[in-house]
Formats: C-alpha cells, sequence, structure tokens
C-alpha cells in the first residue's frame, strides 16, 4: 500500500471519528462548541436566531409566524447563572408586556400564591387597593403568554381549562375535553366514564383515551415553587401533523445558521466545520421522516402502541452502520404530534403494545403495584413478568 493511499485511510478514519462523536453530541454542547470555534475561526460564520418558546420555530419579527408565541432564552445557558422560576418569568412578562403595564404586571406576578394562582380573594384585593379590571387582565395575558400554561387562574379547575386552549388537541376533542371538565366533571370524579360517554353519545374508549391525553398535557397547578429553573430545552425532533401525514423537524436547524466567509484564510477550516454539522442534520432528518412515515397512524392517533421497528432495521433501511442510528438516538428526546415528550428511543422496540398497556395502567389512581398490573395485562391476555412490567414501567 502506497504513501498516499495509507494517508488517505487515515483521513478517512480521522474524519469518519469526528463525525460520529458529533452525532451522539448533545444540542446543547453542540451549540457551544461551535460558538467557541466561531471565536477560534474568524471565518466560521454563526447566527443564532431566536425561537419560538412554544413550538420552536425561528421568530420573524420577534413573533413566530405559526402560533403567535414570544422568544424563547438561548440555548447556551451558562448553568451558574441560572435563576429562580419567579425571576424567570418576571423578565420575561416585563419583556413581552408594554413598558406602561410594568408595575402591574410585578404586582400581579407578587400575588400568585406558592402553587402559582391567583384567587378570587386575591384579585378582590389588587382591585380595591386601586387597580383597574383591563390592567389586571391584561397583566395576567401577559404572564400567560410566557409563563406555565394556566398561569394566574383563579383554581385548578379553571387553570385546566386554560392550558386547554392551548394543548395540542383538535378541535373537537378540545370541546370534548372542556365539557369533561365542567358539565360531566361529577361523572369523572366518581369514575362513570360510561355515563359520560352515554351523554356524549360516544364509547366510553373514547373518553378513557381523551382522559389519558389530559393526564399526560394538563396539570391542575402551574406552580413557580421550583428552586432554579432554566428554559425548556427543545426536542430534538418535532413530529407535526401535515394534512393526513406526519412530518418531522429538527430543531437545531430552526435555532442555528452556519455559513462561511472566503475572505480568510481558515475557510478551508470552516467549511469543514460546516458540512460535518450539516451532515448530522441530514442524518437527524433522514431518520426522524423514516419515523414519521413508519408510526403516521400511532402519531395521528395519539397512540403510544407503536409499530415494531428496530434500530437495526432503521439502519438498513437508511444503508447506514446499526452504531450511527444507536448515536443518533441516544440521549435524545422527540415531541409526538400530541404533545406529549418521550425519549426518541421510545419509538423503537419490539413491545410497544405491551409498554403502552403498561403506561395506561399505570396512570390509574390509586397506582398499581407492579404485581398489580402484571395481574391485569394477563387478563387482557398479555402475559409478562413483574420484572418485565417494571422494566417497561422505566422505559
Amino acid at each position: 500500500m502506497t504513501t498516499l493511499e495509507l494517508e488517505t485511510r487515515a483521513q478517512v478514519s480521522i474524519e469518519t471519528m469526528v463525525s460520529a462523536t458529533l452525532l451522539a453530541m448533545p444540542s446543547a454542547d453542540l451549540s457551544l462548541n461551535i460558538l467557541a470555534e466561531a471565536q477560534r475561526n474568524p471565518a466560521l460564520r454563526v447566527r443564532q436566531r431566536p425561537i419560538c418558546r412554544r413550538c420552536f420555530r425561528a421568530l420573524v419579527g420577534g413573533t413566530c409566524q405559526r402560533c403567535g408565541g414570544v422568544s424563547a432564552r438561548p440555548l447556551t445557558v451558562d448553568p451558574a447563572a441560572s435563576v429562580s422560576a419567579w425571576e424567570q418569568l418576571r423578565g420575561d412578562a416585563l419583556a413581552a408586556a408594554p413598558r406602561s403595564m410594568a408595575g402591574v404586571v410585578v404586582t400581579v406576578l407578587a400575588a400568585l400564591d406558592e402553587r402559582g394562582l391567583l384567587p378570587t380573594e386575591t384579585r378582590d384585593t389588587l382591585l380595591a387597593q386601586g387597580m383597574e379590571p383591563t390592567g389586571l387582565a391584561n397583566a395576567i395575558r401577559a404572564l400567560r403568554e410566557v409563563g406555565p400554561p394556566g398561569i394566574a387562574a383563579r383554581d385548578p379547575a379553571e387553570s385546566l381549562l386554560v392550558q386547554l386552549d392551548s394543548a395540542p388537541l383538535t378541535a373537537t376533542e378540545r370541546e370534548l375535553a372542556r365539557r369533561l371538565l365542567t358539565v360531566h366533571s361529577e361523572l369523572i370524579t366518581n369514575g362513570d366514564l360510561a355515563g359520560a360517554a352515554e351523554r356524549e353519545g360516544c364509547e366510553t374508549s373514547t373518553i378513557e383515551a381523551l382522559l389519558r391525553r389530559m393526564r399526560r398535557l394538563l396539570r391542575p397547578f402551574p406552580g413557580l415553587g421550583e428552586p432554579s429553573y432554566q428554559p425548556p430545552t427543545p426536542p430534538d425532533l418535532i413530529f407535526e401533523r401535515d394534512g393526513d401525514r406526519v412530518r418531522a423537524r429538527v430543531t437545531e436547524q430552526e435555532a442555528m445558521d452556519l455559513s462561511v466567509d472566503p475572505e480568510f484564510p481558515t475557510a478551508r477550516e470552516a467549511d469543514t466545520v460546516v458540512r460535518r454539522v450539516h451532515r448530522r442534520w441530514s442524518m437527524l432528518q433522514g431518520l426522524g421522516d423514516l419515523l414519521a412515515d413508519h408510526h403516521a397512524d400511532h402519531l395521528l392517533n395519539g397512540s403510544l402502541a407503536f409499530r415494531p421497528l428496530t434500530q437495526a432495521q432503521a439502519a438498513h433501511l437508511l444503508e447506514v452502520h446499526e452504531s450511527t442510528i444507536s448515536r443518533a438516538v441516544a440521549h435524545r428526546c422527540v415531541q409526538l404530534v400530541s404533545g406529549e415528550t418521550v425519549p426518541l428511543r421510545r419509538l423503537f422496540g419490539a413491545n410497544h403494545d405491551v409498554r403502552a398497556a403498561v403506561a395506561e395502567l399505570s396512570a390509574m389512581v390509586p397506582r398499581p403495584s407492579d404485581r398489580a398490573i402484571a395481574e391485569l395485562l394477563a387478563e387482557r391476555g398479555i402475559v409478562v413478568s413483574r420484572r418485565a412490567v417494571n422494566k417497561y414501567r422505566r422505559s
């Protein structure tokens, strides 16, 4: 073998190792590394786009053109600079609200209880102290624009109803959910799902499925009690409804734009970095497209009982090595069409029906034991051990 062949093989080997390392790198680490490389190499141009805190799309003029959301904080946050949830919400609300409302916003925020609620008595006190009703309403609207869903509601019931307005549900599902929380609340509390289904003219299974989704999506108390707060990290992949299909979106591409300035002598090095990052994005997009097509029916229906798919099968379909898929999947999360965020590895495996059944039974109140779940599964014709139930529960 000639010296040139040896050098070429060594270069290919090094390039493969670097690409593999880059593919496995978490998004936050990638951002930090790219910013550090841009400081070292002036030929590398990096533009960080502000992204929507709701759907993680790039903003236009400070506003999301899809959902009307506002900017999220930068992804590359210094952990030492973390702030309290109250301080975070205060800063975001003041940035979103008109300057003339600053005093009202701070007053309303200070009046929230430890659950993040603004009870009727507290509202009455604010109004008695001279706050205008329109000012109070506008301040609450500003807090809800940037804060946890349901913030500043009068009580847990109103908090749930407020969250429904922005929950990823169809119009029909949202209206049914609203009636379950209001008209049929007593039946639901007493566990009479059949009675609620009869009054709505639908199957009991429809009510059960919607309640499961509501438990995953809604929280009765928004809360501001965390000791520290970091802005929510965007999922690595987002699945969205596109008519009767599902499409995948790589969020990193929304938040960062890379280019090369050819005037610098280090432009070749910068171009190598850009090509490697684009290769990473292309791999994630290809994997997302494959999963969106393979699991389309289940994603559209909000089901977690995905069709069987192994990482080896995905590697074969994408014509890459299985270790490439393993690196792409490790430590990543994905947002489903339903709005729920799950580990990306959740979309791979051969026992999704069992996993979905375990997840459904685990959500029961009071929470059943692993042995009880195994017995309930056996009644459905699914025979698994208590140890297997515990494994699926933790996965």
